[in-house]
């Protein structure tokens, strides 16, 4: 599985997840965590859904919403998929990426 950075929409930052799985995934938007200092800080509630099925080799787009008030005094911080896919439950290591700002 990867996942790809789309763009950021004001405090919504958009992922596209693939996967190479030959059996189903689930994505946990739950799982999704804003990293910043070493602190895992959990999205802004909202949507529709908490999780997706992700078919054998398909792909889904996974928007998630943080409080941009917490980046105001960091360069660098990181966006987690560490344990947002999961695998007949269990969770499957997912990338971290790396964001900096630029303003």
């Amino acid at each position: 599985m990867s996942v790809q950075f789309l763009e950021q929409d004001d405090d919504v930052f958009k992922f596209m997840v693939y996967s190479r799985s030959k059996e189903p995934l689930v994505i946990r938007r739950d799982e999704v965590f804003l990293i910043l200092n070493g602190e895992r800080i959990a999205r802004n509630p909202g949507g529709l859904k908490h999780t997706y099925d992700l078919p054998p080799g398909g792909t889904h787009d996974v928007f998630v919403a943080y409080d941009l008030a917490r980046l105001s005094e960091v360069s660098e911080f990181s966006i987690s998929f560490e344990t947002a896919i999961a695998l007949n439950g269990e969770p499957v290591s997912g990338p971290v990426l790396q964001f900096t700002r630029t303003n």
